[in-house]
C-alpha cells in the first residue's frame, strides 16, 4: 500500500515486476549498485557480484565529523559537479547496515553517487560499531547518526548545504540508526550541542529495523532498554516525511514492523509512504540491479515531490541515462574453443553481410555526412533496409570478435557510415520533425516499432560515439515509439490475420526502451507494456482460465486479453495455416528477451509463454537442413528460411539449454554460410536489401546470446533428434496430419489448402510445398477451399503412419475429385484419385500429382529420368517453357522417385514447369511438375482412376525397376494399389 497525505492507492511490487528496470541509469559510469550488509545473518549464503563495482567509487573527500577516544569519524562526501560552498544544495546522507556489528560506508558510494548526480551533496558516513566487550553499545550507533546530523547542520555554510533539507537515510540497522535521528530524543552524544536540531527534514529508510521487541529484530543486542530505541514505540506527530522500502518475505526485519510503523504515522497525520515488494527478503534491492533501480527511481519521485531535488532536472535527467551496453556482448572473452569459433562464424558472416550493406551506402543530397540505403520513401520497404543497415554497421564498429578482420581504420570508416544512417533515421523520424526523401515523415506507423528498434540498437551499440544532437534525435525517437505501446492494446485475431506477429514486434521497440533507458519516468510502463504484448503473441483460449503466476505476481490470465493462436499452437496468416508467421512470430518474440539479456538481467516470462509448446509443433515438421516444412503452403513460396530462422534455435540453445535447439542452430549455420556464400553475401537468392537486413540483425542478437552466456549449450545427436520428432501428429486445428521418419516427411493439409507433402530425408531442398500438391491444378482452378469444397473427409491415423480420403467438388461443380493419400511405415507414400464428370464437364488441361521442384544451394541444374531417358534441367538462364514428357515414371537427381499409373486407358504425359527468374518474394528459383496429365482433350467418363506411388531417397535405377513392381487395379468405387507383396485398397463410396 502507498499513503500519501492519508489517501490510499496500491503500490505493491513483486520481485519479476521489478526486473523490468534494469542497468544502472548513468552513461557514465557502466554501472552502480551496492550489496550491503544488514543483520546477523543477512546475506551469508548471497553472492555480492556488485561489491567491485560500488569499491571502483571514491568519494571527494572525507571530513572528520566526531572523535571517540582513538576512534575518528568520518562523512565520505560526493559532492555535485560544480559545487561550491555558496550553494545552498539538499543534502542525502545515507548509513549502512549490518545489524549494528558489522557494515562499510563503501557499501552506500552507488547511494551517494545517484543522489549526487540528482544535484545533492551526498554522504555516507562511519559510525561505531556494536562491541560489548569494549562497552559500545547500539546506543551508541544511535548517538553518532544523530551527531552527524546535527555537525552538517551546524557546518552548511561551508559544506554547501540547506540546512533545512537534509534527508537521512539507511539501510537494515542504519535505516534503525536513520530514524533514530528523529525519533529517539533523549539519545544523545554529552558532547554534542543539542541546540542544534538532529531532526532530519525528510527519511528514507530501507528494510529498516522498525521494531525492536521480540517481534522484529534487535532486542538481545540492545537489551532490556530495547523500547527506548524500538522506532515503532516512538512514532508522533510532526515527524518528516519518510519513504520506506519493505519486503514482504522479509524474515530478518519482519514486514509486520515497517506496517505497523507506517500505519502509526499515518494515523498522527504525517506524511509516509510504504513501497512493498511482494515476497521481497531482507535487502531484496540490493540483489537485483532492477530492484536497486527501482529504488532508486521511486525515492528520487518522493524527493522531488517535496522539492529536495528538481523534479524537472529529475526527468531530464532520468530521460537521459543510457544504460552501458554490455561490453561482454561486443567484446567477448570465452576461453571456450567451440563458443569462440561460433561467435567468429557468426561475426565473419556479419562482416560478409557488410561489404554488401557498405557498397549501397548513398550520400543525402544537400545534407552533409547524412546517409541511407535502397529507396527514397517511408514505408516498410524504404525504411527498414536502412534501419537494419544502421545497426549492422554500428555492430561492426564496435564489436571485437575472437579474431579480428577489420583494423581500426576500417572500424572507424564503417561507424562513420552507420552514424551517417543514423542522422537521416532520426531526422526523418515524425517525433523530429524532418522528412524522408519522399517529403514524408516515418513513426508512428504500422511496423514502425520493429524498424525503430533497429535504430534504437544502432544507437545504444554506439552511443559514446554520438553527438549530444544525435543522442537527444534517438532518445526523442524512441521515446515516442515506446510511448504508443503503454495505452495500445494487443491485436486479437485467429483466423486468416494472427495477431501474433504484429504483437511480437511492437514489443520489441518498449522492451528495448525499457532497458535501454531504465531511469526514465515511463521505463515501468514502457516494460508492463513490453510483457503485454509479449504474452499476447502465442495467446490461446486457454490463457483466459489460466492462473499460473507470470511476470510481476500476475496469473497469466491477467496478462492475456487475446486469441491468436489456434489450441495446438498454430497461427493463420494471409489466409493458411502458416507455418511462416509461426516461425517469424518466435523469432521476434525470442528476440526480445535479449534486451534483458544485454543488461545482465534475467528475461521475463513472457518471452518465453508458449514458447515451447510452438517449438515442439515446428520440430515435428523439421526438414533435415534445420527448416521447417510449409505443411499448409505459403503465399510467399519461401521454403527453407534458415538465415532468418536460426534466432529460434539460437536463443533456446543459450538461453533454455536445449539440446534440440543446438542441433539445429549447428545445422542451420552450416546452410546459412553456404547459401551466403553461394549468393554473393547476401541470404538469399532475390539479394534484396530488406530481408537480408532482417537476417543480420537477427545473427546480431545470436551473437549477444552467445557472449553473454557462460557455456555452449551441447547438441543432441541427430538419432536422438529424429526421436523425438519422428512419429504420427495430428494437427487438428490446422487440419493436418504429419508423418516424419528417418526416411522422410509426409503430410496432409485440408484447411484452406489441400495438398500433401512427401518429401526424403536425403535431400530436404528437392522439393517445395506447390499449394496443390498432389491435388492439382484441373481447368486452371487449384484446390483451394475458396474454390473447391470438401466432403466426406476421413483421416485414419495409427502409431507408423495415417490415410486422408475425401471429395473436392471441383469446376463449378461438374467435376468430382476421389482422393487418397496414405503414409505407411515404409520409404513411400500413395496417392490415388478418381474423377466423375458430369455432362456438362468440359477439359482444358489436367495437372494433378503435382510436385514442387526446387534446386539446391549452389546449384543450377537438376537431372530428371523418366521413359524419355534423361532431362538435365537448368534453372536460371534457360527458356521459360512447359516441357512434356511422355513417362509413367520420374526420378530426381537419384533422391526421389514416382510411378504413375492410370486406368483410363491413356498414355502419360508429366508436365514440367520450366521456369528461369525468381518471382516476387522467392529466396531462390522454384519450378514444378505436374505428375498426372493427358494429350487428350476429354477424359474417360467410366473408369477414370489414377495414382502416383513417390519412393523417397530413391537411385533412378531403382525407381526403373520398381514399375514392374507397382499396379493399380480399380473397380466401380474400390481401388487397389500393390507395391511388391504390400496392398493399399481404397474405397470411395458414392
Amino acid at each position: 500500500m502507498k499513503v500519501i497525505a492519508g489517501s490510499v492507492v496500491e503500490d505493491s511490487i513483486s520481485a519479476s515486476h521489478a526486473r523490468r528496470h534494469l542497468r544502472i541509469w548513468l552513461s557514465a559510469i557502466p554501472a552502480i549498485i551496492c550489496v550491503l550488509q544488514c543483520g546477523d545473518v543477512a546475506f551469508a549464503q548471497r553472492t555480492r557480484p556488485l561489491d567491485p563495482i560500488a569499491k571502483k567509487l571514491q568519494p571527494d573527500r572525507t571530513v572528520l565529523y566526531k572523535s571517540v577516544g582513538d576512534c575518528e569519524l568520518r562523512l565520505h562526501v560526493f559532492e555535485p559537479i560544480g559545487h561550491k560552498k555558496a550553494d545552498r544544495r539538499s543534502a542525502f546522507l545515507i548509513i549502512h547496515g549490518g545489524g549494528w556489528s558489522g557494515g562499510h560506508p563503501w557499501r552506500c558510494y552507488p547511494f551517494a553517487e545517484y543522489f549526487r548526480r540528482q544535484g545533492m551533496l551526498a554522504i555516507t558516513i562511519d559510525y561505531r560499531l556494536l562491541k560489548k566487550p569494549q562497552g559500545t553499545t547500539v546506543f551508541d550507533c544511535v548517538r553518532d547518526g544523530r551527531s552527524a546530523v546535527r555537525y552538517l547542520r551546524q557546518h552548511a555554510d561551508e559544506m554547501g548545504v540547506d540546512p533545512k533539507k537534509i534527508v537521512v537515510a539507511g539501510c537494515s540497522a542504519g535505516g534503525h540508526v536513520a530514524a533514530g535521528a528523529a525519533l529517539f530524543v533523549d539519545v544523545d552524544d554529552p558532547a554534542d550541542d543539542t541546540s542544534v536540531s538532529c531532526v532530519p527534514d525528510a527519511l528514507v529508510l530501507y528494510y529498516p529495523v522498525i521494531d525492536t521487541s521480540t517481534a522484529g529484530y534487535g532486542q538481545k543486542k540492545i537489551g532490556a532498554d530495547w523500547q527506548q530505541l524500538s522506532p515503532v514505540h516512538h512514532v508522533r506527530r510532526d515527524l518528516p516525511p519518510t519513504i520506506i522500502f519493505h519486503g514482504t518475505g522479509d524474515t530478518v526485519t519482519p514486514y509486520a514492523g515497517a506496517k505497523s510503523f507506517h500505519a502509526e504515522m499515518r494515523d498522527m497525520g504525517n506524511d509516509c509512504e510504504l513501497v512493498s515488494h511482494n515476497d521481497g527478503i531482507h535487502g531484496y534491492l540490493i540483489f537485483e540491479l532492477p530492484l536497486f533501480e527501482d529504488a532508486m527511481q521511486r525515492t528520487q519521485q518522493f524527493l522531488a515531490a517535496r522539492s529536495f531535488v528538481s523534479a524537472k532536472t529529475a526527468e531530464t535527467a532520468s530521460q537521459s541515462r543510457v544504460s552501458p551496453f554490455r561490453k561482454a556482448a561486443l567484446e567477448p572473452t570465452d576461453r571456450d574453443g567451440r563458443k569462440r569459433e561460433l561467435l567468429q562464424q557468426y561475426y565473419e558472416s556479419l562482416e560478409h553481410w557488410g561489404r554488401v550493406v557498405r557498397t549501397r551506402v548513398k550520400a543525402v543530397p544537400d545534407k552533409p555526412g547524412w546517409k541511407y540505403i535502397g529507396r527514397l520513401g517511408n514505408v516498410e520497404d524504404d525504411v527498414r533496409p536502412t534501419a537494419y543497415a544502421a545497426m549492422v554497421l554500428s555492430f561492426l564498429a564496435e564489436c571485437e570478435p575472437p579474431r579480428a578482420l577489420l583494423d581500426d581504420a576500417a572500424k572507424a570508416a564503417i561507424r562513420e557510415e552507420s552514424i551517417g544512417l543514423l542522422r537521416y533515421l532520426t531526422a526523418s523520424h515524425v517525433a523530429n520533425g524532418g522528412t524522408c526523401l519522399n517529403g514524408k515523415p516515418w513513426g508512428g506507423q504500422w511496423q514502425s516499432a520493429l524498424w525503430c528498434r533497429a535504430v534504437a540498437m544502432a544507437t545504444w551499440q554506439s552511443w559514446e560515439h554520438l553527438d549530444e544532437d544525435l543522442q537527444n534525435a534517438a532518445l526523442k525517437m524512441i521515446v515516442f515509439e515506446a510511448d504508443r505501446f503503454i495505452e495500445a492494446e494487443p491485436k486479437s485475431s485467429v483466423r486468416n490475420d494472427t495477431g501474433a506477429e504484429e504483437n511480437a514486434w511492437n514489443a520489441s521497440i518498449v522492451a528495448l526502451a525499457s532497458n535501454m533507458l531504465p531511469a526514465h519516468p515511463r521505463a515501468r510502463a514502457w516494460e508492463t507494456a513490453s510483457k503485454k504484448f509479449m504474452y499476447n503473441t502465442f495467446s490461446v483460449r486457454a490463457d483466459a482460465a489460466d492462473e499460473t503466476t507470470g511476470d510481476d505476481g500476475r496469473p497469466i490470465r491477467d496478462w492475456v486479453t487475446t486469441v491468436n493462436a489456434h489450441d495446438d499452437f498454430v497461427v493463420e496468416n494471409h489466409g493458411l495455416v502458416h507455418v511462416g508467421y509461426l516461425k517469424n512470430s518466435l523469432s521476434m518474440l525470442q528476440e526480445n528477451a535479449i534486451h534483458w539479456t544485454l543488461t545482465g538481467r534475467t528475461s521475463p516470462q513472457a518471452s518465453r509463454h508458449h514458447v515451447p509448446e510452438v517449438f515442439d509443433v515446428l520440430c515435428k515438421c523439421m526438414n533435415w537442413n534445420a527448416a521447417a516444412i510449409y505443411f499448409g503452403g505459403n503465399d510467399w513460396r519461401i521454403y527453407e528460411t534458415q538465415c532468418s530462422d536460426i534466432i529460434i534455435y539460437s536463443m533456446l540453445r543459450q538461453l533454455a539449454s536445449d539440446h534440440r535447439a543446438a542441433r539445429l542452430e549447428d545445422v542451420a549455420f552450416e546452410h546459412l554460410r553456404r547459401r551466403q556464400n553461394v549468393e554473393g553475401g547476401f541470404y538469399n537468392g532475390r539479394r534484396d536489401l530488406e530481408y537480408g537486413g532482417m537476417c543480420a540483425t537477427r545473427l546480431i542478437s545470436c551473437f549477444y546470446a552467445h557472449a553473454v552466456t557462460s557455456s555452449l549449450t551441447p547438441p543432441m545427436s541427430v538419432e536422438d533428434f529424429d526421436a523425438s520428432a519422428n512419429g504420427v501428429t495430428e494437427i487438428e486445428t490446422a487440419h493436418t496430419v504429419i508423418h516424419r521418419t528417418q526416411d522422410k516427411f509426409a503430410s496432409f493439409t485440408w484447411a484452406q489448402k489441400r495438398m500433401a507433402l512427401a518429401i526424403p530425408s536425403s535431400e530436404s531442398s528437392v522439393g517445395w510445398p506447390h499449394f496443390s500438391s498432389y491435388t492439382g491444378v484441373i481447368n486452371a482452378e487449384h484446390s483451394s477451399h475458396n474454390v473447391c469444397e470438401l466432403r466426406n473427409l476421413k483421416v485414419k491415423t495409427k502409431g507408423d503412419g495415417f490415410a486422408v480420403s475425401g471429395t473436392l467438388v471441383r469446376c463449378k461443380r461438374t467435376l468430382l475429385q476421389d482422393f487418397y493419400y496414405a503414409s505407411p511405415a515404409g520409404a513411400y507414400t500413395v496417392y490415388v484419385e478418381r474423377l466423375r464428370l458430369t455432362k456438362d464437364f468440359r477439359l482444358r488441361y489436367r495437372k494433378t500429382g503435382i510436385i514442387g521442384l526446387e534446386y539446391a544451394i549452389g546449384h543450377n541444374h537438376r537431372t530428371l529420368t523418366g521413359a524419355f531417358g534423361t532431362r538435365q534441367t537448368k534453372g536460371t538462364d534457360s527458356p521459360k517453357e512447359t516441357v512434356r514428357l511422355q513417362s509413367d515414371w520420374l526420378n530426381i537427381d537419384d533422391r526421389i522417385g514416382y510411378i504413375v499409373r492410370r486406368t483410363d486407358g491413356q498414355p502419360n504425359v508429366m508436365l514440367y514447369h520450366d521456369k528461369n527468374v525468381l518471382e516476387g518474394r522467392k529466396p531462390h528459383l522454384q519450378e514444378s511438375i505436374a505428375l498426372i496429365s493427358e494429350n487428350a482433350t476429354q477424359l474417360a467418363t467410366k473408369s477414370n482412376w489414377a495414382c502416383v506411388v513417390t519412393f523417397l531417397n530413391q537411385r533412378a535405377e531403382e525407381t526403373a525397376a520398381a514399375r514392374s513392381k507397382v499396379t493399380l487395379a480399380a473397380g466401380a468405387d474400390t481401388a487397389t494399389v500393390s507395391i511388391g507383396g504390400e496392398q493399399t485398397t481404397i474405397e470411395f463410396g458414392l
